[in-house]
């Protein structure tokens, strides 16, 4: 039988370079993703851009949807909190605080946990893609649609004689202190989620778990902890997460200036002796979505000097993430 000519071969087919911008580091970054790529060293750390498209809000919506719950008096007082990101847990908190004098306590929990379910599906192909190229995977997201991935993923397995199953063992504050199932399908859900009722949103809850970043005496290290564990030890893919939240981006990066001075160190040791010391430093990769200061030099060298390296695909073309974990999940399964 003669083949159509509009049939889409496999080398038809747009590369991930495609959807990438055409920017030398751009692309060099994405090969070094996927030539340093194995199951067993890299995690995805997913932020809320990921449930975006399950009709989940973002950071931005959720702090508006709170925000809203108040009345006049108190959003007018308050509109500068609103419109500067630094400032949304400090909101929260005064949020938080209005509701409870009120004695409406509950609408701050009960407007979480309606802007953290989905609407539109319970999952995304691309976080199915994703639990299929990684076994662990770190959140701040209050939702639960990467189990929810892990469902489809089991229900196809079941019906279909599908190669893997997903069933994820869930971490919580404290437990995320917890790397014992490493080799096991994890979740580590580092800002709460809506299945305990716990949230890291309000400024009270942001200092009490980054207590480097807040120099809090008596704060809780298990965040902290967690993050520096697969910082050091793992190959972080960021997706859906832009490092806006300020407490998240300055303890990695504190974590990362602490990684360079030790290599300093170590490397003067070696030297009285004239040797050289090279350490095998792991790097990680943000994904994220193109805008004009994204494209310059600047952006790469302060993410690079981090040990973060920046892979920008096209403005709307969300489908590169799907596409990059389906190529990794191939390579996974051999096929």
């Amino acid at each position: 039988m003669q083949q159509r000519k509009d049939f889409e071969t496999e080398s038809s087919r747009p590369s991930l370079n495609d959807y990438i911008e055409s920017i030398p580091k751009n692309i060099e970054n994405l090969k070094k993703l996927i030539d340093n790529y194995a199951i067993d060293k890299s995690v995805a750390f997913v932020g809320a851009g990921a449930s975006k498209p399950l009709g989940i809000v973002d950071w931005e919506g959720l702090i508006k949807a709170l925000f809203d719950c108040c009345g006049s008096e108190f959003r007018t007082s308050n509109k500068e909190y609103l419109e500067d990101t630094e400032q949304w847990p400090e909101l929260a908190d005064k949020i938080f605080q209005e509701l409870t004098k009120k004695g409406k306590k509950e609408k701050y929990f009960e407007t979480i946990r309606k802007g953290m379910s989905p609407n539109n599906n319970t999952t995304t192909v691309t976080l199915i893609k994703m639990i299929l190229a990684v076994k662990t995977c770190l959140t701040t997201n209050f939702d639960i649609s990467i189990e929810a991935a892990g469902e489809f993923v089991n229900y196809l397995s079941n019906h279909f004689g599908a190669k893997d199953k997903k069933d994820f063992i869930k971490k919580h504050i404290p437990e995320i202190e917890d790397y014992s199932n490493e080799k096991e399908n994890v979740i580590y859900y580092l800002h709460g989620n809506i299945e305990k009722k716990i949230y890291i949103l309000r400024k009270t809850h942001y200092d009490l778990y980054y207590p480097t970043i807040s120099k809090q005496a008596d704060g809780v290290k298990c965040v902290e902890t967690c993050l520096e564990h697969f910082f050091k030890k793992k190959s972080i893919i960021f997706l859906g997460f832009s490092f806006k939240d300020k407490y998240v981006r300055e303890y990695l990066f504190t974590v990362a200036k602490e990684i360079e001075s030790d290599n300093k160190k170590n490397q003067s040791f070696y030297s009285e002796g004239g040797g050289e010391y090279s350490p095998n430093q792991i790097r990680h990769f943000l994904l994220i979505e193109s805008k004009e200061e994204y494209l310059k030099d600047q952006f790469f060298n302060e993410y690079e000097e981090f040990y973060i390296l920046p892979i920008v695909y096209k403005k709307g073309q969300h489908i590169f993430v799907e596409k990059l974990f389906e190529q990794l999940s191939r390579r996974k399964y051999g096929y």
